[in-house]
């Protein structure tokens, strides 16, 4: 998919209009892109060695740049590389630049922390705009012209459903990643009733698990196509996303909420303000899992009850969000 280009609905008198560009494809962008009338690209993936692929984002970006010249460009962020490299590029195409950094990463050990989080505030004080997604985010940066915007509530439309294998199901969306607990929630459903499944989604493989050691009532579903998993949201009892980033709002947070389903989220501060209804918060530790899926799973009438008044309190809440930074940009694009 790489190059994907869609068309934008914003142009200026002299035929500059908005352009967004990432290295790796991401819902949030895609959809983003379409609500600020952008050309949309994405670019840098493939085959190939990490070097291989940032040479091909970066030879990609200028030809997209040289053959657009946008009056602004957003970009992804991740990749850090990309928003350098498109502030090292705007005194030449002269650009109005909008840095979207969507998410806080996955701490460092120092001195790497220190330097990563040198360079992005550097990227946010010469972006002319940065995005991110909640206030605790935005209190990290001192220096630059911040402004929040959540991902947006999604709508997946008519979506199937299947047969799942417990009599209550939760599905954990995981990336196998070193801040989520992945290893606490296996254990942890050994002392859930048997009825209860937990179905993990993502590639444990990169988390050397040994298969034969997971309990029945767990199901590693490994990679899945986007279809396969709407349709085991859409089939799942509750939403599980824990995450040790403070600052984070998990995706899977968002998608949950759109079909409905009791959310069992971390204990952060980020999680319960921005999903201040229909969800459990929990702690990572074994009995924290256990006794918040079981919590879920009782109060489920009472969350998906919640979880009604909160989609239109937020989607109300993005709309009054997305116009702020329509207003301070859409100038732009047609002066």
């Amino acid at each position: 998919m790489n190059g994907c280009t869609m068309n934008s609905s914003v142009e200026t008198r002299s035929g500059r209009g908005c352009t967004w560009i990432s290295w790796a494809y991401h819902r949030r962008s895609d959809f983003l892109a379409r609500e600020f009338g952008c050309v949309y690209h994405y670019t840098g993936g493939g085959s190939g060695s990490r070097s291989i692929r940032y040479l091909r984002g970066l030879l990609g970006t200028v030809k997209i740049l040289g053959g657009e010249r946008p009056a602004v460009l957003f970009v992804q962020n991740p990749s850090l590389l990309l928003a350098i490299f498109a502030i090292l590029l705007k005194p030449f195409y002269r650009y109005y630049l909008v840095n979207d950094l969507h998410t806080p990463y996955i701490e460092l050990p120092k001195p790497l922390d220190t330097l990563f989080w040198g360079l992005q505030k550097m990227c946010v004080r010469f972006s002319d705009l940065t995005l991110v997604t909640n206030e605790g985010f935005r209190k990290r940066f001192e220096h630059g012209n911040v402004m929040i915007l959540p991902d947006i509530m999604p709508d997946f439309g008519e979506t199937g459903r299947r047969e799942l294998e417990g009599e209550s199901n939760v599905l954990y969306v995981c990336t196998f990643a070193g801040d989520e607990p992945y290893g606490n929630v296996i254990e942890a459903a050994t002392k859930l009733d048997g009825g209860t499944h937990i179905y993990i989604t993502g590639n444990y493989t990169r988390a050397g698990l040994d298969v034969e050691l997971v309990p029945p009532n767990v199901h590693l579903t490994g990679f899945v196509t986007d279809e396969d998993y709407i349709e085991l949201m859409n089939s799942s009892d509750a939403v599980m996303v824990l995450t040790g980033q403070e600052n984070c709002l998990v995706c899977g947070g968002y998608e949950g909420a759109s079909f409905m389903k009791p959310l069992i989220l971390s204990d952060t501060s980020a999680l319960r303000d921005y999903f201040n209804r229909g969800a459990v918060y929990i702690d990572h530790d074994i009995e924290s899992i256990a006794s918040g899926i079981e919590l879920a799973l009782r109060g489920r009438e009472k969350l998906e009850a919640e979880l009604l008044r909160l989609r239109g309190e937020l989607d109300d809440d993005w709309r009054r969000k997305f116009s702020a930074i329509q207003e301070r940009i859409g100038g732009r694009c047609r002066d």
